[in-house]
């Protein structure tokens, strides 16, 4: 195998790609593919690599994938990795007026049992993904037309078996906010069955300002101006019950309540506020 197989990987293109698109379940392919070593491991490097949406048009392309395979999928007759690299891709991800979620026209998984879930969950399997020197582009349909560039974007997700550990770094403009991070330690086994992961994600906004920001998400209309940090925690049970709680530290606030009132002005706002499911209805602290 050192000494044929992996670095006459290339020859063996077609087959690579056709055992991929079936572990993940979507169609892929691949223009170019490498192999070499990485220690006592055999590695992969993939170029040109596109992921198809479900009529079989382009959706995702990416220049360069570099993976180090796992011996026990060899040994499975699959291809999954122990580690698996993306460096510079540029990424779409928009909600429809509809709330549904896509990444570059591939409908998101959103926990509902019919949902298809496979290459997401096909990466749930991979021990380590890493993406580097990402461009983000987020556009909320149900707020405005209006698209939100993150750069210097990086991702890393760790998996172990049903529990997965994620951080999450990119840069907006600098109006807008500091660099956001968002950080999760959650557990589940499929991305069809989402709502009934368990777990906690957090998300952390620094030098935000809200009359800029709900161009792009969903901020209530009470709250008009305002500038600080916020930080998003959200929890799951693993019994299909949900919870946020929101760290708030905002200066300069101006809010109303009440369209005949004139607006509070406020010089600085500090709090928590928690919403949790309940079954049913919801309670708010």
């Amino acid at each position: 195998m050192r000494y044929w197989y992996v670095p006459h990987a290339g020859d063996y293109r077609d087959k690579i790609t056709a055992l991929i698109s079936s572990t993940a379940d979507t169609p892929i392919t691949i223009g170019e593919v490498k192999g070499n070593w990485s220690g006592w491991r055999p590695a992969l490097e993939f170029k040109s690599v596109t992921v198809l949406d479900p009529n079989n048009r382009p959706a995702i392309k990416l220049d360069r994938i570099y993976g180090v395979l796992s011996w026990w999928s060899l040994l499975y007759g699959s291809i999954e990795f122990y580690r698996l690299e993306i460096d510079r891709p540029t990424l779409a991800i928009r909600r429809d007026k509809n709330g549904a979620l896509f990444l570059a026209g591939i409908k998101l998984p959103q926990g509902d049992p019919t949902d298809d879930s496979g290459l997401a969950d096909w990466l749930l399997k991979q021990r380590s993904l890493a993406i580097s020197n990402a461009t983000l582009s987020w556009q909320d349909a149900m707020v405005s037309d209006q698209a939100l560039v993150l750069t210097d974007g990086g991702f890393l997700l760790e998996n172990r078996g049903d529990q997965h550990n994620f951080g999450l770094a990119a840069r907006p403009p600098d109006e807008i906010a500091n660099p956001i991070a968002v950080s999760g330690n959650v557990q589940g086994k499929t991305f069809s069955d989402l709502r009934n992961w368990r777990g906690e994600i957090q998300t952390h906004l620094q030098n935000i300002d809200l009359a800029t920001l709900r161009n792009f998400f969903p901020i209530p209309d009470e709250l008009r101006r305002g500038s600080g940090g916020v930080k998003l925690t959200l929890t799951g049970d693993g019994r299909g019950h949900f919870g946020a709680i929101t760290d708030l530290d905002l200066k300069n606030v101006q809010a109303q309540f009440n369209p005949t009132v004139a607006p509070l002005e406020l010089a600085e706002v500090s709090g928590k506020v928690g919403v949790k499911h309940l079954t049913p209805g919801f309670e708010v602290t």
